[in-house]
Parts: C-alpha cells; sequence; structure tokens
C-alpha cells in the first residue's frame, strides 16, 4: 500500500491546534472529580465555553439562579482547562471582594496542584494566593476585586464572578448605568459597572457580549 500527502495539506496540518485531551472544561471537571454530576444547564455552559475560547475577543455573560453549579464550572473548572489548552494564558479572576476573588484563584491553584497529569506546575518563585504563574510559562491568574486596578497587567482572559454583592449596590449601579446606556440589558449593564471599576476598557463594545441563561433552571 503507498500512501501520498500533499504538501500543502501537510504543512496545514502542521499548524492545526492539538487535539483537546479534554473536550470540554466539564470533561476535565469529571476527570478531576469523578462525583461531578453534569446536568443540562452545565452542557449549556459547557458548550458556549469552549466557543469563547475559540473565539477571538468574545465575551460571555451567564445568569442563572444560586446553586447551579456555574460558578465552580466557570471560575474554577473553565480558567483550570482553559490552561491546559494554553499555558501561556494570561487570566484575571475578578469579584466584587478581594477574598472572593483570592478563593478562585485558589481553587484554580489547587486543583493544578492535586492534579500533576494536567501537565502543569506552579512557578515556585510566583506562587502567592491572588497571583501565581505556571512554571516555564507566561500564564497564571491575577486574582483582583472590584475597584483594585489592573494598569500594566495585560489579561487574555478574564472571569468575573459575582461582581455585585448586594441589592443596594445593584439598584445603585442600575440607576447609574441607565443613564449611560439606557437601552442594555441589565447582564450588560453589570458588565459596564465591573469594567469600569478595573479602570479597562475592552476593544469592542458592550454589545457585542453573548449572554445566555438556562431553560432548565
Amino acid at each position: 500500500m503507498t500512501l501520498t500527502l500533499d504538501w500543502a495539506e501537510a504543512a496545514a496540518r502542521a499548524f492545526e491546534p492539538p487535539p483537546r485531551r479534554w473536550a470540554t472544561p466539564g470533561a476535565l471537571a469529571k476527570w478531576m472529580r469523578p462525583d461531578t454530576v453534569q446536568t443540562p444547564a452545565l452542557d449549556l455552559i459547557d458548550a458556549e465555553l469552549v466557543k469563547l475560547l475559540d473565539t477571538p475577543d468574545a465575551r460571555l455573560i451567564i445568569t442563572m439562579p444560586p446553586q447551579e453549579g456555574k460558578s465552580t464550572r466557570v471560575a474554577g473548572d473553565f480558567p483550570t482547562w482553559a490552561l491546559t489548552q494554553n499555558p501561556d494564558l494570561r487570566i484575571v479572576t475578578a469579584s466584587y471582594a478581594q477574598s472572593l476573588a483570592n478563593r478562585n484563584g485558589r481553587a484554580i491553584r489547587r486543583r493544578i496542584t492535586e492534579h500533576p497529569d494536567l501537565g502543569l506546575t506552579i512557578a515556585p518563585d510566583n506562587g502567592a494566593v491572588s497571583d501565581w504563574t505556571l512554571q516555564g510559562h507566561e500564564g497564571g491568574v491575577l486574582s483582583v476585586g472590584i475597584g483594585s486596578g489592573l494598569t500594566g497587567r495585560p489579561a487574555d482572559l478574564m472571569v468575573i464572578d459575582d461582581p455585585i454583592s448586594n441589592r443596594e449596590q445593584a439598584d445603585s449601579m442600575m440607576s447609574e448605568r441607565s443613564s449611560r446606556i439606557p437601552t442594555a440589558s441589565y447582564a450588560l449593564k453589570v458588565f459596564s459597572f465591573v469594567i469600569d471599576r478595573l479602570f479597562i476598557r475592552p476593544s469592542t463594545s458592550f454589545p457585542a457580549a453573548q449572554t445566555i441563561s438556562s431553560p432548565y433552571c
């Protein structure tokens, strides 16, 4: 049997990304924690997270009731999964309080340290709870509370979890945003609020964000 491969096809294959060891963040979660329960809502989240990572400059807003597993999946499993795809990915996790942001950053780091088969190692000289990198790579996680600045800290991926602390802050934020972006949805106004408090601006306009809410909740 003789097999031939067109040179152009061979060249194209050389630039193809390697196959993913875990197809989705949920698949990785199940590998790390075999007792993970994968619900239809999490299937929906997984599909959108994969699309997010594969789409340049994409934004995704997820609105679901509490205790659906979205924070564990989005703020813990997803960044870990993303780093297995690209260990040079610079990730920022943001929350209304520094302590909550630190919790998410610590959870990602714990996944890496407890599972050496991921092929990732925390750099020994830069492994603080709120700011750590991967050994031999540019990637890692910086955790910040709303109100912190990110000047001089580029981010390839930002995960914002629980940006609003209470109803009073939400009402104040909605009133402020309504005069600036009156036609935007509540989720987009929250996104605008967080971006302002972190003193950064995305490269494209707010309406480009994709919003999903689970029909299974």
